[in-house]
């Protein structure tokens, strides 16, 4: 019999829903099949994926504590951090202090120095002077005199030196002592660094 008469005369005896034996049949072997399915596949599945939902929770809870830990940790190093930066400022400060106050001292120290030899020197000058205009044999202790002779006393190079010395020496001393402090004040900057 061909396969289209064979075709034909099935679908007229059963139709669409055919209710005999097979349906309930077939629902049994598909309860049964749910059952044997569910013990033996789907609650090891299950019991799997909640083992594996737990763990994760579980690291994830871990993970927040530690993460709340390490931002307490950093807070700490944080103000740890500023407290050294504050007690260095101040540490650096004072050694600021300090050291502008020993360059000061040593300054004055070397500019009353520098004085005194300067007074020293006008000392020998003025007597230099003093004998020149006098003469020669003016003493000390003799009495004032006036020599008149210009060429003899070299007045006009006597002032002229006299006057360049305080001009110059002034400046030069005044010079000498400001470029000393900024030598001091600047290796004192780059210990600093």
């Amino acid at each position: 019999m061909p396969l289209n008469q064979m075709l034909a005369l099935s679908e007229g005896e059963g139709g669409l829903f055919d209710f005999n034996a097979t349906l309930p049949l077939m629902a049994i072997q598909f309860i049964l099949l749910t059952t044997v399915l569910t013990f033996i596949f789907y609650k090891p599945i299950g019991n799997l994926l909640e083992e594996r939902e737990a763990y994760i929770n579980n690291n994830l809870s871990e993970a927040s504590a530690k993460l709340v830990e390490a931002d307490a940790l950093c807070k700490q190093y944080e103000e740890q951090l500023k407290a050294a930066k504050i007690n260095a400022q101040s540490l650096i400060s004072e050694a600021e202090a300090e050291a502008k106050k020993l360059v000061n001292i040593e300054l004055d120290a070397q500019k009353d120095i520098a004085l005194m030899q300067l007074e020293s020197r006008i000392d020998d000058l003025s007597q230099l002077i003093k004998e020149k205009l006098l003469g020669a044999e003016a003493a000390p202790d003799s009495s004032l005199g006036f020599n008149p002779d210009i060429f003899e006393t070299n007045v006009v190079n006597l002032a002229i030196l006299v006057g360049g010395v305080f001009y110059l020496g002034s400046n030069a001393l005044s010079e000498s002592l400001t470029e000393r402090q900024q030598r001091i004040l600047g290796a004192i900057q780059e210990s600093e660094e």
